[in-house]
């Protein structure tokens, strides 16, 4: 009887500890998400208002919560562009190029598997 309890409190403390993270890691990602989307639309203002200097910072913000966010790259190779870094924005083109083409690829992979019509 004690190591069916012990096994049931285990298994009950495992469920537990996964949901308890779970919860912290969507958290997170929701945060950053929300994060992100402010950046990116700061980012768009200040390139309303004529502040490429501080457009810039908005968009870099953002890449750093997430790198591969092709609009905060997007942006950021936008202002750069503009702002005569034409080596940077090159750069974050390449990038941007790269995920379009992986997302054509998917999904011409899907379409091929009849996953999508």
């Amino acid at each position: 009887m004690g190591k069916i309890l012990k096994k049931r409190f285990f298994v009950v403390f495992v469920i537990y500890f996964l949901v308890i993270n779970a919860q912290s890691v969507f958290s997170q990602e929701t945060d950053n998400r929300e994060g992100l989307d402010d950046y990116i639309r700061q980012g768009w203002s200040h390139v309303e208002a004529g502040d490429l200097n501080k457009a810039t910072a908005s968009f870099q913000k953002g890449v750093e919560l997430e790198p591969d966010n092709i609009k905060a790259l997007e942006g950021l190779a936008w202002c750069y562009l503009y702002t005569d870094r034409l080596k940077k924005a090159e750069e974050l083109y390449a990038r941007y190029k790269q995920f379009l083409i992986s997302g054509l690829k998917l999904t011409q992979n899907m379409k091929d598997e009849k996953i999508i019509g």
